[in-house]
């Protein structure tokens, strides 16, 4: 009797084990559209890492700056593709200033005083700028800030690209 029993769980055991081994097998916990990245924001010219920041096909970042002549905060949205590229999503500001999109007449808006250009461009490896104190420059991603521009006294070059 007590032998029918132990059988009986071991089947149930085997049963269990065999669905596992399936399930690992066809449905992997980490599809190629859900692949952890990283995202780097390095010094190219002296290989400094400053942020390795997990990331995932799908997730977006924000990177905000204040445009150096209208003193404004400026925001870009940057999207990750299922590649690994960077995705210009949309840039907003709340007054125009040099280096802003100016070729906007189609696909924008302005709500409450804040113009918002929309991108049609394709996604790229990396993004590459300069930052420095005076335009606290800050990465933004799944709710924690990365300051850059408090990482020179002067002004840095810096690029931000997404490795596995």
């Amino acid at each position: 009797m007590r032998l029918k029993g132990i059988m009986k769980y071991s089947l149930w055991i085997i049963a269990f084990l065999t669905l596992l081994a399936v399930g690992v097998l066809f449905f992997p916990s980490s599809k190629e559209g859900n692949a952890t990245w990283y995202l780097l924001i390095e010094d190219p010219r002296s290989e400094t890492l400053y942020y390795r920041i997990a990331i995932t096909g799908g997730d977006t970042f924000k990177l905000t700056c204040r445009n150096s002549v209208s003193k404004s905060l400026v925001t870009g949205t940057f999207g990750v593709t299922d590649e690994g590229l960077l995705n210009p999503i949309q840039t907003s500001f709340t007054a125009y200033g040099p280096g802003l999109p100016f070729d906007f007449m189609e696909d924008y808006q302005i709500e409450e005083g804040i113009i918002t250009v929309f991108h049609d461009e394709e996604p790229r490896e990396e993004l590459r700028l300069w930052v420095t104190p005076l335009t606290e420059e800050m990465v933004t991603l799944k709710s924690s800030n990365y300051p850059l521009g408090s990482l020179t006294e002067t002004n840095l070059l810096l690029t931000i690209r997404i490795v596995k």
